[in-house]
């Protein structure tokens, strides 16, 4: 599928570090699995106004130019092993003991393959993650996801090995556990497969 000209329309508006209104808690530092990048593009009005105040052409070195947020147009996805998003998102902004009665689904990625197109620097960090996996089996890492209090130092963590994939679509996705909790504890633990596009709207809308 042929990719559009970066939009500066986003999906995911980051306020006090997570995404404004979506189930899950996504923090900013996804934005590169979201395909969210910063960009320097010319400053279109700034540019008109200094040509009207100078009177002339502005040569090439006086140009204005801007840094703004971008995103692929369609988004290339790249979530990756080991990353772990709590519902609903305002547990991610709470003391742990404070969280954990609120805490109703929590999603952890087992494995995942990246969409075509993906930002590079999230397909570094797509590889630094299965360098540092281990095989800790599902028992240990459900212990884990029920411990581990939701802030950015453990939006990772080792995850159980998931099938590998044998296709050649460009589209990517992610197979992960999904456990949904009960008066702060794990009552059902759940094993899917979505796209990528798909587990995107699932930590964005609650539902893929």
């Amino acid at each position: 599928m042929s990719r559009a000209r970066r939009t500066e329309t986003l999906n995911a508006d980051f306020v006090d570090g997570h995404a404004r209104d979506w189930a899950f808690g996504v923090h900013e530092a996804f934005r590169a699995p979201l395909d969210i990048s910063l960009d320097t593009r010319m400053d279109r009005a700034a540019n008109e106004a200094l040509a009207k105040q100078l009177g002339r052409r502005l040569m090439p070195g006086e140009r204005v130019m801007r840094t703004v947020w971008t995103q692929g147009n369609p988004p290339a996805y790249a979530f990756s092993r080991g990353q772990l998003m709590h519902e609903p998102a305002i547990v991610h902004t709470l003391p742990w003991q404070e969280a954990l009665p609120l805490l109703r689904r929590s999603v952890m990625v087992l494995d995942a393959k990246p969409d075509e197109g993906a930002l590079p620097e999230a397909l570094e960090e797509a590889i630094r993650a299965d360098d540092e996996v281990d095989d800790t089996g599902p028992r240990k890492a459900e212990t884990t996801v029920a411990q581990t209090p939701p802030d950015t130092d453990t939006a990772r963590i080792h995850a159980p090995e998931a099938a590998p994939d044998t296709g050649t679509s460009p589209a990517g996705w992610v197979a992960f556990a999904l456990y949904h909790y009960e008066n702060g504890q794990i009552a059902r633990r759940e094993e899917h497969r979505l796209s990528q596009a798909d587990f995107v709207n699932l930590l964005r809308y609650g539902q893929r």
